[in-house]
């Protein structure tokens, strides 16, 4: 189960437990699976594995509340955002 509150947090299920996540960001775009709009919603739980703080990406329907696992394609979709992301903020956009 994961359900989420852009203004808070996204509450994942694990192991039988409730667990707060941090929105680390948020976009629209058109899903290539469904061609209809969606938000795509990247959080972690802060863990750190390998050096490195987990990161999850999953997408809901504008009018929804409840997240769904990405897919493949849609995957690509979020990389190239984050691409995006990543070169405005080296170019102090």
């Amino acid at each position: 189960m994961k359900e989420v509150n852009f203004d808070e947090k996204v509450v994942v299920e694990r192991d039988g437990e409730k667990l707060d996540c941090d929105i680390l960001f948020k976009f629209n775009a058109i899903s290539p699976d469904t061609l209809e709009e969606r938000v795509f919603v990247g959080y972690t739980d802060n863990e750190i594995v390998d050096d490195k703080k987990n990161l999850y990406v999953s997408s809901k329907s504008k009018d929804g509340s409840e997240l769904k696992d990405v897919s493949d394609k849609e995957m690509v979709l979020v990389k190239k955002a984050l691409r995006e992301i990543s070169r405005g903020v080296q170019n102090g956009r």
